[in-house]
């Protein structure tokens, strides 16, 4: 199995993938917590540090690019600082940002994150702050996105929806998805946190258990019922497959053959950080869509692609070489 996986590995290699969605700016300020305030009953934070990351959709295209893939990314960010930074970072880890609007009508979405120590525990976030514009793109905003769109589109045969319920999937925008995914030319695979049944004909879609679980109004609480919810949300958006998220009990596909598949987790359950995970789980699979890799050998790629990501502090991505000296050192059991 291992073999099997470092060879699906090599195959994705320089594929391209088209990501339309909400660009996100993922910012963190690290401080050391020493005292209480004076002031009030709160910890006073040593400022240490700060960096920015790219987050929702741009997470998304940067694992894509850190899985050996070629990402082409639609969305817009504002005419703002996060939004420079944003574009900067991007092209310094070699995405292409041709197809990227700037608005001076709406900010970039920021999610700026507080995090903390004490003297001997390790950092901890204590406070996340977001800044968005949840309304809906303008007429003019739209039409440009729906033009870059169209324009990209003819360039891949993969395509990530990333709905992050920021702005970009306009009901014309997601008319426009699932026109391209119902196409004979083109697989598009949805990540969406509340709309996910609104994009039908998707070759896939990857929710995880919450998101199912609000989207065919079930509650999720054994594997009898990941599979009933699974096979719901396939059946309500059209989708040829659906994979389910699971945290510490791995993931559950529905695959384009009606069979289920239970995958356990890669590597521990004592995870650091399951943010963006989703971005590393869906980046995978579109990379193994692109190079023709079935959905059940996608999936154990997925799995550890996500199984390494949960491991690392904040937003993260993983690389080829990580993957390949992790599976060396832990392989992929052969159940």
């Amino acid at each position: 199995m291992t073999d099997k996986l470092l060879t699906q590995l090599e195959q994705v290699q320089g594929r391209r993938v088209l990501i339309v969605g909400d660009i996100v700016a993922d910012q963190f300020v690290y401080g050391h917590a020493g005292r209480v305030s004076r002031e009030a009953p709160v910890l006073v934070l040593e400022h240490e540090r700060e960096k920015m990351v790219l987050g929702g959709a741009a997470n998304a295209a940067h694992n894509v690019k850190a899985l050996g893939g070629v990402p082409l990314l639609v969305g817009i960010v504002g005419d703002d600082d996060p939004g420079s930074q944003v574009l900067s970072y991007m092209e310094s880890q070699g995405i292409d940002t041709q197809f990227i609007l700037r608005s001076s009508k709406r900010p970039t979405t920021t999610k700026l994150r507080i995090v903390a120590s004490g003297l001997h525990t390790t950092y901890q976030q204590m406070l996340r702050i977001d800044r968005g514009n949840r309304a809906p793109l303008d007429a003019d905003e739209e039409k440009q996105l729906l033009d870059e769109l169209d324009r990209a589109a003819g360039k891949c045969q993969v395509m990530i929806a990333s709905d992050y319920g920021y702005g970009v999937f306009s009901e014309s925008v997601i008319t426009r998805v699932s026109a391209i995914g119902q196409s004979e030319w083109c697989k598009v695979l949805v990540d969406s946190r509340q709309r996910m049944l609104q994009f039908q004909g998707a070759y896939l879609l990857t929710p995880n258990e919450p998101e199912a679980s609000a989207a065919c109004h079930m509650d999720i609480r054994s594997d009898d019922d990941v599979a009933q919810a699974a096979g719901r949300v396939a059946h309500g958006a059209n989708a040829q497959a659906v994979v389910v998220t699971r945290g510490k009990h791995g993931m559950y596909l529905l695959d384009s053959d009606g069979k289920g598949h239970y995958l356990p987790i890669y590597g521990t359950d004592e995870i650091a950080d399951v943010t963006g995970a989703g971005d590393t789980v869906i980046a995978a699979f579109a990379l193994a869509a692109a190079a023709g890799v079935d959905l059940p050998e996608a999936a154990r790629l997925a799995t550890v692609a996500a199984g390494l990501a949960v491991l690392k502090q904040g937003t993260a991505t993983v690389t080829p070489a990580e993957i390949k000296t992790a599976l060396e050192n832990q392989p992929w059991p052969a159940s």
